[in-house]
């Protein structure tokens, strides 16, 4: 089957059947389901990878089942009580995602819990300062979720 030149705002289904030489990749552009596009490869292999870096947007979440697909940034208003959950389907030893968590501590500082990471200084935060937001990086690393506090700052 002959290769398209490019094809814009498909999805990776279209290109299921298609062979791709050693030593090539077949480029096509796929909506970042946001109004935009995402640079993707399929490769000699079958795989699928996004192509170099893009703007991620910031989407609000209510932290009770947030997607790890590395595709955005996504904010979490903390209560007291809030059980933070991800949803990791999709997720295999053959991918490596990194997700970027805004965890906003309101005025008064909430207790709340994240889900199993493995924080990379051994363990994790101490979450308790108030107006303040935790900025946590977690990667799947393509057993588990390693984590870490990137930073914080004052939310005004």
């Amino acid at each position: 089957m002959a290769l398209p030149l490019f094809t814009k705002n498909v999805s990776r289904s279209k290109f299921a059947d298609f062979d791709v030489p050693d030593g090539s990749v077949l480029l096509f552009a796929e909506s970042n389901g946001f109004g935009g596009s995402k640079l993707i490869a399929k490769n000699p292999d079958g795989s699928f990878s996004e192509v170099g870096a893009s703007k991620l947007p910031i989407k609000s979440s209510d932290g009770s089942n947030i997607a790890m697909t590395g595709d955005c940034i996504t904010c979490v208003s903390l209560t007291s009580g809030m059980v933070i959950g991800v949803d990791s389907s999709g997720l295999t030893s053959s991918v490596c995602v990194t997700q970027e968590l805004w965890l906003d501590m309101p005025s008064t500082a909430v207790s709340f819990t994240l889900p199993a990471f493995t924080w990379t200084n051994g363990a994790a935060p101490d979450f308790t300062s108030a107006s303040t937001r935790y900025v946590v990086v977690a990667r799947w690393n393509g057993t588990k979720f390693l984590a870490n506090l990137a930073y914080t700052e004052a939310l005004t």
